[in-house]
């Protein structure tokens, strides 16, 4: 059992959660099971994604950088840092360790096994066996001899059986994006353990497109002036519209964040049936649980759907709930933090010293923001390859049209009142988020001096604003689908 010195961590991301949407949700009883939780608490109203998508802001999450340090991002594809994994810190701190992730770049073929005593995904129907993957990618017969001597093992059965599972049933599966599975499955490892305290990461995908809550949930958010066929018809092709090949309309926007309200609805009652498991157990109150967004979602802001092309701040403003009754007593702290902060804070719960971390890991522990109520004089987010490519945009979509004006990479720097947003192509942009909380109206022009210095400060702390395109990196025909099923482009 864990003890105050050595809490349970249990760190919980609804995968493209925008705060506003959480927010509202928690306050009007849709997201109930979060909000009790809550009650015993501290939310981080200001909390920001150091990226606008998962890749990037898992790799931030998880090393306490920024992508330009930790590398993760659409021009690499790939998570290998140069520093111990979150994991990798409570792992060697004793801790029994576990994964669930139900989206495809959180995986171990995009390199986020390490530290994880266990990694179950989605898409497999138990959890041990081998990738088969790796036989596409070997270039050579010596590579394909090697790759099939790991493969056949004792865990060969588990091969087989996922296998068939990731090829055969697991598209055919629509009862829900995988929230029920997962939190079964959680469930079972924690109530099976041992006396080590537990560290446990679980990605929850459902307010992700596709929208596709089940059908008891599905028609309950429905605003005055929509009809159920109106959720139905409404178009959930994000590249099409970004192109100009699809047109949308006001109403399609609002069922389609109907559907969206009806995703986060699902798996609060889901996360409710985990931590009442805790609960039951007298597990709650020894166990650190952080729920956050690690990033949000455009539903037709600014011209954009998905979430990529874009780091303003319906894609970066994310919720962040942390409970654990002996260390977060505050209600609410506004102060600004970013999801990398979680990294030295899970750290310090869970005993592990960042003395011999370099400069780049963050030192900002919530603990003690929450009780000072200081936290960052600035936020820092990251774009450095758009996703999809102008390529693949176009090989899908068979044009690329307004989207051209995407192709470059972006970063941002936020303070208490305003956001400046700089791009490649040298296109810079001013928000004052007191005055337009949504980012819509560029005031650069009128308030040259705010932009001159928060210009100088970015630069400052990360130097010169550099695409970084890559290598290319094959994947698996199934991976390649995976992917595609979730919306995103190779």
């Amino acid at each position: 059992m864990a003890d105050i010195d050595t809490p349970n961590v249990l760190l919980i991301i609804m995968d493209t959660a925008r705060f506003d949407s959480v927010s509202r949700a928690m306050s009007t009883g849709i997201m109930s099971n979060v909000s009790r939780l809550a009650d015993r608490g501290t939310v981080f109203t200001e909390c920001h994604a150091n990226g606008p998508w998962t890749l990037p802001s898992h790799g931030s999450l998880f090393t306490g950088q920024y992508a330009s340090d930790h590398g993760a991002h659409a021009g690499t594809k790939r998570f290998d840092p140069a520093v111990p994994t979150l994991a990798e810190r409570l792992e060697a701190r004793g801790y029994r360790t576990a994964a669930y992730s139900n989206n495809t770049w959180i995986s171990p073929e995009f390199g986020f096994a390490p530290g994880f005593e266990e990694f179950m995904v989605r898409w497999e129907l138990t959890s041990g066996g081998k990738d088969p993957s790796a036989l596409v990618k070997a270039g050579t017969t010596r590579e394909r001899l090697r790759v099939l001597r790991k493969l056949i093992g004792r865990d060969l059965p588990q091969t087989v059986l996922n296998t068939l599972y990731a090829t055969y049933l697991f598209y055919a599966s629509t009862e829900d994006d995988g929230a029920r599975r997962t939190t079964d499955r959680l469930i079972d490892w924690i109530e099976g353990g041992d006396d080590r305290p537990f560290f446990v990461f679980a990605n929850y995908t459902e307010p992700h497109l596709r929208y596709e809550p089940p059908d008891r949930y599905r028609y309950r958010h429905v605003s005055e002036g929509l009809s159920g066929s109106d959720l139905d018809s409404a178009p959930q092709d994000p590249w099409g519209y970004i192109t100009g090949s699809v047109e949308m309309t006001e109403r399609d926007f609002d069922a389609l964040s109907a559907l969206y309200m009806a995703e986060l609805d699902y798996l609060d009652d889901q996360l409710g049936r985990l931590f009442d498991s805790l609960r039951d157990r007298g597990a709650l109150d020894e166990t650190a649980v952080f729920v956050l967004g690690d990033h949000g979602e455009n539903i037709g802001d600014h011209g954009l759907m998905d979430h990529q092309y874009c780091i303003r701040e319906s894609l970066i403003h994310v919720p962040l709930l942390c409970r654990y009754p002996p260390v977060f007593q505050q209600d609410e702290c506004d102060a600004l933090v970013e999801i990398r902060d979680l990294y030295p804070t899970i750290s310090a719960l869970a005993g592990s010293s960042l003395e011999d971390a370099p400069p780049s890991v963050s030192r900002t522990d919530l603990r003690v923001v929450g009780d000072s109520g200081n936290g960052r004089d600035y936020a820092v987010a990251e774009y450095l390859e758009p996703q999809p490519s102008m390529d693949a945009l176009r090989n899908r979509v068979g044009r690329v049209g307004a989207a051209r004006q995407y192709d470059r990479a972006l970063r941002s720097l936020r303070t208490d009142r305003w956001t400046y947003i700089e791009g490649s192509d040298g296109d810079e942009r001013l928000y004052d988020r007191e005055a337009d909380p949504r980012e819509r109206t560029d005031v650069s022009d009128e308030e040259t001096e705010v932009l001159a210095e928060l210009r100088e400060t970015l630069a400052e702390d990360r130097g010169k604003l550099v695409r970084n395109p890559g290598e290319e990196r094959s994947v698996s025909g199934r991976t390649k689908r995976r992917l595609e099923n979730m919306g995103y482009l190779q």
